[in-house]
């Protein structure tokens, strides 16, 4: 379902994305937390986003945070 919201703000963006992957936190010592990767085929942006965040956004709840992450990501993008 991210990868939906991801892409849908992407495109009201412009942003063309070539990769959007969530990668289990556990992996990597993150114990309540996932690493989102974002890239656009050149560059790559990572952020940190937490399973309660995931939890909200999978029940339709308020997901504000969330949101906010992925805004910031896709424009730091653009901003290549």
């Amino acid at each position: 379902m991210i990868k939906k919201l991801i892409a849908n703000t992407a495109a009201k963006l412009g942003v063309k994305l070539s990769n959007i992957t969530l990668v289990n936190g556990e992996h990597v010592g993150c114990i309540d937390a996932s690493l989102l990767h974002v890239s656009d085929g050149r560059h790559h942006i990572y952020t940190l986003i937490y399973h309660s965040e995931l939890d909200d956004l999978n029940n339709g709840k308020c997901c504000t945070n969330l949101s906010l992450k992925i805004w910031s990501v896709l424009t730091r993008l653009e901003d290549f």
